[in-house]
């Protein structure tokens, strides 16, 4: 036997109550209470049980309270409420505060228990209804979620055996950036404004499904004719691009033509996505088809999934250390540990084989703390046998970033095995800003003040180069050189290269280059001042054993420091706006201002003021000189370094009047007054004071 509904009763007590309830209770378990307040009450009990709420006799003010308070409490308003009364007033006022129905006195029984009983079944169904809703739709877009496209497509397909479908899957690259960059309200409101179009488009074809499958990724299955008809790629460019013109906004799809009707949609979908990553990154090409050739891979990949537990619990992920070379003394200081897979059946498997699998999947996560912990392990041992082990870098992924107790997990494993922090060295790569700027910086800031070393790693492969420099105060950068492979222009790769190289050195940030692979190479790094290089033309990446025996330091020796360069870096930074004197040549109009750089009796001019242009006009040949004085006069010359030379030296100003050659054919005689300033990285910043002598003035 089903059991009964319970119905809250409101009614102030009389001699009548009494037989309103008799005649209730044949129907319904009645908790009654006597007003308002009571009911409240009853309700706060028994919010998980009350079905009906009938109020009988209550005034239109003490009915209000209770109307006002189910509708703060929104999982009460869909409760059905009935009111009894007998004055047009009363039933005016329960209508108005939203009352399902208005029971006139006097009234049949028979008829108050079936406008109660249809009340309550209207609000099951009610109920029904918004369960169902949330079960096959997505609760921010309104469109199908995955389980219900899923099953809308299988009909669809299976409806029209004759017509070949096409499985599109489409998602927007760098999704993040929006919400970090704009909020996830601008966020919801763009994945809400392509659900929109989406439903815009499908209403116009005959048959169509569509929905949501999670985050930023959507799906529409559609008859191929369609598809090019439509010119959907196109289509959802374009749609992208008038949501906002002001940044770039670009899908990656993948499209799958159902030619296997035996699969079941899931692996449909799997098709689509595998098709989807061959474009991810790309602004050129935003869509790509299924073809087996993919469904290969798609099977390695699973293989790989499915072993890659079991790999961990049986230690088949092993380390590599890859040296890091002084490229001034050609001596080791220090090394980055690689993973490899030591598989059973296929061997010592590369990185690039599992580590972009695991990045997808969130494995990389588990591996990467595994590799710490081996690297603490392997750095512990050493220093047990007495050796001085060199620092170690270890990779951290973006994925790790997302972790929010990744700082813990790492001071968690140099507590546990007793090492300081300046042997373990930290890689981020720039992708990693790319995805979350503000999250990394707080993190680099957090190890930073541990002691770690924080490497950029690929830095200037992607395009937040500037703004990493502008934004992340890392210890040092790691640039590839198979940068240099991929330029068109000959000799454009060594120049940006140089260029990265003299700007970190004015931020007094150290550069390992890595990828070195030929005696030209290094040559060319040691003569625009590289401090660090890693590669295979000093070392592949080698086992453990190896680099013990060939690379491990015995006795004692001084661990690499970056405390210094991070007290210093900061000093160009802060140059223009403390010291006084500089500011206010900047600042005024009257005297020309330059800051020169001084190294191996070269000058280069690194800033002036707008009374330089007044005084030596804008296409002064000094702003682009790599040696400003190839424009000084030859007799002059000697005299211009020796100045240069006694100005950091003596630490005071020095002045000197010199015949300057802005163009040929053509000489000013110029006074200069001198003053050393500081030193960055071996080159001395100097301040200097323009102005035509006073012979030619």
């Amino acid at each position: 036997m089903a059991s009964k509904a319970t119905l809250l009763l409101i009614e102030p007590q009389t001699d009548q109550s009494q037989s309103l309830t008799a005649l209730l209770d044949e129907a319904y378990q009645v908790i009654s209470a006597v007003d308002e307040q009571q009911a409240i009450s009853l309700l706060k009990a028994n919010a998980d049980t009350v079905s009906v709420i009938l109020m009988a006799d209550l005034s239109c003010e003490r009915s209000k309270r209770l109307f006002n308070y189910l509708k703060v409490k929104e999982a009460d308003q869909r409760l059905p409420i009935l009111v009894i009364g007998s004055q047009l007033e009363d039933e005016v006022c329960a209508l108005r505060q939203g009352a399902w129905d208005f029971i006139a006195k006097p009234y049949q029984n028979q008829v108050l228990l079936l406008r109660i009983k249809n009340a309550v079944e209207r609000s099951q169904l009610t109920a029904f209804r918004q369960l169902r809703y949330l079960a096959e739709y997505d609760s921010l877009t309104g469109i199908y979620n995955k389980i219900k496209f899923f099953e809308v497509t299988k009909q669809m397909i299976e409806a029209d055996s004759e017509q070949l479908y096409a499985f599109v899957r489409f998602d927007i690259d760098r999704f993040q950036l929006i919400n970090s960059f704009f909020g996830t309200d601008e966020g919801d409101r763009l994945l809400c404004y392509i659900a929109n179009r989406i439903q815009e488009f499908a209403s116009q074809l005959a048959a169509c499904s569509y929905g949501r499958m999670e985050s930023d990724i959507f799906c529409i299955c559609l008859p191929y004719a369609d598809l090019n008809k439509t010119n959907l790629v196109e289509l959802i460019r374009n749609y992208l691009y008038e949501y906002n013109t002001d940044y770039d906004i670009v899908p990656s799809m993948g499209i799958y033509l159902i030619q296997d009707r035996s699969l079941s949609v899931e692996s449909m979908y799997n098709r689509a996505a595998l098709a989807a990553k061959q474009c991810k990154g790309s602004y050129v090409k935003c869509f790509a088809y299924y073809n087996e050739s993919l469904s290969v891979s798609l099977a390695r990949e699973q293989e790989i999934i499915n072993e890659m537990n079991t790999a961990l619990e049986n230690h088949q992920f092993i380390i590599y250390l890859q040296p890091k070379i002084d490229i001034q003394n050609g001596k080791p200081c220090g090394a980055e540990a690689l993973t490899r897979w030591n598989h059973p059946k296929r061997g010592i498997m590369a990185p690039n084989d599992f580590i972009g699998i695991f990045e997808q999947n969130g494995f990389i996560t588990k591996l990467d703390f595994y590799i710490w912990e081996q690297v603490c392990i392997l750095l512990r041992k050493w220093l047990d046998n007495g050796y001085q082990p060199y620092p170690i870098s270890v990779n951290i992924s973006r994925v790790d970033l997302y972790n929010p107790k990744l700082v813990d997990m790492i001071l968690e494993l140099i507590r546990k095995y007793q090492i300081v922090p300046e042997l373990l060295n930290l890689e981020l790569t720039e992708s990693a800003y790319t995805d979350n700027p503000i999250m990394l910086s707080e993190t680099i800031e957090r190890l930073q003040k541990h002691g770690f070393t924080i490497m950029m790693d690929d830095f200037g492969s992607g395009y937040s180069s500037l703004n990493i420099l502008k934004d992340m105060d890392v210890d040092i950068l790691k640039i590839d050189m198979r940068f240099l492979s991929k330029t068109k222009i000959a000799g454009r790769g060594e120049n940006i290269i140089a260029s990265v190289i003299r700007m970190s050195k004015w931020l007094n940030i150290p550069v390992i280059a890595e990828g070195v692979e030929t005696m030209e190479q290094v040559a060319f790094l040691r003569s625009v001042g590289c401090d660090y290089v890693q590669g295979y033309y000093y070392e592949k990446p080698i086992p453990v054993e190896y680099y013990e025996t060939k690379y491990l330091p015995q006795g004692h020796y001084q661990i690499h420091s970056f405390d210094s360069y991070r007290e210093s870096k900061h000093i160009y930074d802060e140059l223009f706006l403390n010291d006084p004197q500089i500011k206010k040549l900047f600042n005024s109009s009257n005297e020309a201002a330059v800051i020169y750089e001084f190294a191996e009796d070269k000058v280069e001019l690194i800033r002036v003021n707008a009374s330089y242009y007044n005084l030596l006009g804008y296409e002064d040949q000094a702003l682009k000189a790599p040696d400003m004085l190839q424009l000084v006069a030859a007799s002059d010359q000697e005299a211009m370094i020796e100045l240069f030379r006694n100005a950091i030296h003596d630490k005071v100003s020095k002045a000197i009047d010199y015949t300057y050659l802005p163009a040929e054919g053509k000489r000013l005689c110029l006074h200069l007054v001198l003053r050393y300033v500081t030193e960055i990285s071996g080159k001395y910043i100097l301040m200097g004071r323009l102005s035509m002598a006073q012979q030619q003035a």
